[in-house]
C-alpha cells in the first residue's frame, strides 16, 4: 500500500499547487518560454504567438465545420 498511498500524496500536492496558481510542469507550453529572471515565470515567445494566433484565427473560421476540416485546413496553410 505504499506505493498508493505516495501516489495519492504526491497527486494531492500537485493539484493544491495547481489551486494556488502555481506552475505544475517543467516544460511551458507551446507559445511561451521561462523568463531567464525567475525560472516559475512564463513570458510570451514572439514567433510561437504569431503561429498561435494564425491557428486560432484559422479556426475561428472554420469553426462551423469539422475538426478534420480544421486540420486541412491547417496543413494546407502549412501553419504547424
Amino acid at each position: 500500500m505504499y506505493a498508493a498511498d505516495t501516489s495519492k500524496k504526491i497527486r494531492a500536492v500537485v493539484q493544491a499547487k495547481a489551486k494556488a496558481g502555481e506552475r505544475v510542469t517543467t516544460n511551458p507550453p507551446y507559445g511561451y518560454l521561462k523568463d531567464s529572471n525567475n525560472p516559475k515565470n512564463w513570458i510570451i515567445d514572439p514567433v510561437a504567438s504569431e503561429v498561435v494566433k494564425r491557428i486560432f484565427f484559422r479556426k475561428r473560421k472554420v469553426e462551423k465545420k469539422s475538426f478534420g476540416d480544421f486540420e486541412r485546413v491547417r496543413k494546407v496553410t502549412k501553419i504547424f
